[in-house]
């Protein structure tokens, strides 16, 4: 399947911005404990055309292959952030970034993107860099304990808000996710031979980081790109692993559409090079 996904499935990204080196930052690599918080990393552009506000534009997170700490997001939030600049907002600091000053690669058929930045700026978003394991052994729905718990993590656009006065007010949100379901047909992932999780959303199991509830499926919009976490119930004390990355929802069958991760570990292995490049 590796080979599949490598060859068929991962063409030639659109590629912008400058060579990086491998990356001279603290890193803390392993799983995440059962009600602990993995680092999102919130995307925002400025509107060019109206008044130059700031507005949330998606949600992403740190990954570690090789030496290389790549951001990842969906690849419908990087095609909007192409050419323009951009704030990163970590879980230590924020950074402004142009497009000079990052590498981005992304390809939109499959919706998913890598960006890689200096490592001062690294070291600004996260302090030290905590990189979850990937679960890359869950493909889809037949390879997943059915007593697994999944979570996802980002920031949605309506409860991120940017003011002159008093800068960003940042707020998390955590969703559990029901059973999973079948890819909605209306999917524009489900043509492509990909392989997907998708997940029932609960309203009554949407969090937000201060774990109140919100039951409006709207509050998902601008969670794109952020990650899935797998806990195993009964392993480890349910520590969890990043077992994909959120890129769609649908109203009206209430799923939510994972890519998992053995698709963005192809990824990283396909495109990695080309940050090096």
């Amino acid at each position: 399947m590796e080979k599949i996904l490598s060859d068929r499935i991962f063409p030639t990204p659109v590629s912008t911005g400058i060579k990086l080196s491998p990356h001279h930052v603290e890193v803390q690599y392993g799983k995440l404990a059962f009600g602990g918080a993995p680092q999102i990393v919130l995307f925002a552009n400025q509107d060019q055309d109206g008044d130059k506000k700031w507005m949330a534009a998606g949600s992403g997170f740190a990954v570690l292959h090789e030496g290389l700490i790549s951001i990842v997001t969906a690849g419908h939030v990087a095609a909007e952030l192409k050419g323009k600049p951009l704030v990163l907002i970590g879980p230590h600091g924020s950074v402004l970034v142009s497009p000079n000053q990052c590498r981005l690669l992304f390809n939109e058929e499959i919706d998913l993107a890598l960006m890689t930045i200096p490592s001062v700026e690294l070291a600004e978003l996260f302090g030290i860099c905590v990189c979850i394991e990937l679960d890359d052994h869950v493909m889809d729905a037949a390879d997943s304990d059915v007593s697994a718990l999944y979570q996802l993590y980002g920031y949605p656009l309506a409860k991120n808000k940017y003011s002159k006065t008093s800068g960003w007010k940042i707020n998390g949100f955590r969703v559990s996710l029901g059973k999973q379901q079948p890819v909605p047909a209306r999917s524009k992932l489900l043509d492509l031979e990909l392989p997907l999780l998708a997940f029932h959303i609960d309203l009554e199991n949407m969090m937000d980081d201060q774990l109140m509830k919100d039951n409006r499926l709207g509050a998902l919009k601008g969670m794109s790109g952020g990650p899935v976490l797998r806990h195993a119930v009964g392993a480890e004390h349910g520590a969890g692993k990043i077992a994909g990355i959120f890129l769609e929802w649908h109203a009206t069958e209430r799923t939510a559409v994972v890519l998992p991760a053995a698709a963005i570990k192809a990824a990283l292995q396909t495109w990695g090079h080309r940050n090096a490049a």
